[in-house]
């Protein structure tokens, strides 16, 4: 709005010189949306949180729309969901899956523009299914997630991510980065693992060697998803904005 006095704004995934530029603005706006706990970190640092009105709720994934139950299979699906941005690390996935050592693992990518990181990973002696996000269609994702024995996030920065709330949905373990949300939702032993980048192939190969153990927690993984979907995440943003503004 051209009255920053009556203007909402929500947070997405700042960083460097974009957070300074922003924050200067942020300065004049009575209040703001937080995307994930990082971002309230950030705000605190900028010194702007003085007498603002603050929201920070995760998207979630709809659990209805998500099936727990894991077909046995002898190979080891490892799963990756995005686009190729620098910040997501993809190469940190592959050179895990290389080094887990875990006989018949299978990268699992779902994402547009990924073909080249597909040859990177066969080049490192991983086999490798390719499904395009145009092709797949969300309908088909419960069916993709279904599949998987471990969903991984290797990100410096996410605001979420989407995946974290869709593993989790399906009672998928997910292995992440200490990024977005994945701290306050991950139940490290119970939903996955929380580690640095080095530590992702070790827990690969722990899930791989208990995998069935951990199909068998596919409703405990679920029971630890967020409640909120996108409706009702779009109802208290609505209803937040409107307080800021009155």
């Amino acid at each position: 709005s051209p009255d920053l006095a009556r203007t909402v704004c929500q947070i997405h995934d700042l960083d460097g010189g974009e957070k300074r530029h922003k924050f200067r603005q942020l300065k004049e706006i009575p209040g703001w949306i937080c995307a994930h706990p990082a971002q309230m970190r950030q705000l605190n640092d900028s010194r702007v949180l003085s007498g603002r009105k603050i929201m920070m709720q995760p998207l979630g994934a709809p659990a209805e729309f998500y099936s727990t139950s894991r077909p046995h299979h002898d190979v080891f699906r490892v799963g990756w969901i995005g686009r190729p941005s620098k910040q997501k690390h993809l190469e940190r996935v592959i050179e895990a899956c290389r080094k887990s050592g875990v006989p018949a693992l299978r990268m699992c990518l779902i994402g547009d523009g990924l073909g080249t990181w597909r040859t990177l990973a066969e080049r490192a002696g991983l086999q490798v299914d390719l499904h395009r996000k145009t092709d797949v269609g969300y309908s088909s994702y419960p069916d993709f997630y279904r599949w998987l024995d471990v969903v991984c996030i290797a990100a410096e920065s996410e605001a979420g991510p989407l995946c974290l709330y869709e593993a989790l949905a399906s009672g998928v373990p997910i292995i992440s980065t200490d990024v977005g949300w994945s701290r306050r939702l991950i139940v490290d032993g119970i939903s996955g693992y929380v580690c640095e980048p080095e530590k992702i192939a070790d827990n690969l190969a722990l899930i791989a060697s208990s995998r069935r153990a951990w199909h068998a927690r596919a409703r405990a993984i679920r029971a630890t998803a967020p409640p909120t979907t996108l409706e009702n995440w779009l109802q208290k943003t609505v209803d937040f904005a409107r307080r800021c503004v009155q």
